[in-house]
């Protein structure tokens, strides 16, 4: 996209010297906050390796029946090569003669051309090479990196509207006061998941 693209040249050449305000909407420079929620390691081009993720693959099955499961998700913890089973039919209580599931299966991530990152694998190596990423975004003005693939973390999903509604009032404080002192943080303070 046009953005990535904006973005790739800025790093290219020493992102933290990049003035933000090259990037342009309409013909106009943009100035306003910029909240990243992708990995950080891609937005720097790798320069200090990769960051490890677990991805995911999603295989559907329709089935000649009512319901195949008893519930909505069935979680398998060592019985299974897969990890979960949804049946959204449970969900969205559609009726009718025919259901599908969904199997999920745990892979390893190979990149950004071939999957999703999912879930950040956090050890003490991949967590040094994280802060070394996002010690980078401290020298971009209005840029906040957001969100479980930003900040490297996993959060439980109960916590992330709450997360979200905090950090856009911190990034709306700062805004608004860019000369305070005791200015909030505004990367995120969801609680991981343990």
């Amino acid at each position: 996209t046009e953005a990535e693209s904006v973005f790739e040249l800025m790093f290219e050449s020493g992102a933290e010297d990049a003035p933000l305000s090259a990037i342009r909407i309409k013909g106009e420079a943009f100035e306003g906050p910029i909240v990243y929620t992708g990995p950080l390691d891609e937005l720097f081009l790798a320069r200090f390796g990769r960051l490890p993720y677990r991805s995911l693959e999603f295989v559907y099955e329709t089935f000649e029946e009512n319901y195949h499961l008893p519930c909505g998700t069935v979680n398998y913890t060592v019985t299974e090569d897969f990890t979960r089973i949804t049946e959204f039919k449970w969900l969205t209580e559609q009726k009718g003669p025919r259901t599908t599931i969904m199997r999920e299966y745990p892979r390893a991530y190979e990149g950004p051309s071939t999957q999703i990152p999912y879930y950040a694998i956090i050890n003490d190596e991949n967590t040094a090479r994280y802060e070394r990423y996002r010690r980078l975004t401290d020298a971009l003005p209005n840029f906040y990196p957001l969100g479980r693939l930003a900040e490297y973390r996993y959060f439980n999903m109960d916590k992330v509207v709450v997360d979200a509604l905090a950090a856009s009032e911190r990034i709306l404080f700062a805004l608004d006061h860019p000369d305070a002192p005791d200015a909030p943080d505004a990367t995120s303070s969801a609680t991981p998941a343990l």
